[in-house]
C-alpha cells in the first residue's frame, strides 16, 4: 500500500491506514489532497481504517482511491461509501474498485453517497 498526499500532509500519511492509529496527526486532518494505491493485501479490514480516518478529514478536496486487485467487498466498500458522503468540502473524486470483491451492495453505497455530496 502506498501513498501520496498534497496540502500540509508530508510524511505522516504512510501511518493512514493502520487500524492501530487511535488518531490522525493534526497534519494529516489538515489535508486537502489525498491519493491512495492499494496493493492486494488490502481487505475490508484496510477499507474500515480508511473509513475511520476519512471521517476526520472534513477540508478535503480531492481523493483518489484505488482498490483494484485487492480483497476489498461490500463490506469495505460501503464503509467508503459512508466516509464520502460526510467530506462536503470534495471537488473532485476517483475510484477504483477493479477487479476487487464488490458486489450490488457495495457498488449501491457508494453511488448513493456520491448523490449526498
Amino acid at each position: 500500500f502506498g501513498s501520496s498526499v498534497g496540502s500540509a500532509c508530508g510524511a505522516t500519511m504512510s501511518r493512514f491506514v493502520h487500524p492501530s492509529e487511535s488518531a490522525l496527526p493534526d497534519a494529516v486532518v489538515r489535508c486537502t489532497v489525498l491519493q491512495t494505491i492499494s496493493g492486494t493485501a488490502l481487505g475490508n479490514g484496510g477499507a474500515v481504517a480508511i473509513y475511520n480516518s476519512l471521517q476526520n478529514l472534513e477540508l478535503l478536496q480531492q481523493i483518489t482511491l484505488i482498490f483494484a486487485y485487492t480483497q476489498v467487498g461490500d463490506t469495505g466498500a460501503v464503509a467508503i461509501g459512508n466516509s464520502l458522503q460526510n467530506l462536503k468540502q470534495l471537488q473532485q473524486i476517483t475510484l477504483n474498485f477493479w477487479s476487487t470483491e464488490v458486489g450490488n451492495d457495495g457498488a449501491v453505497a457508494i453511488g448513493n453517497s456520491l448523490q449526498n455530496l
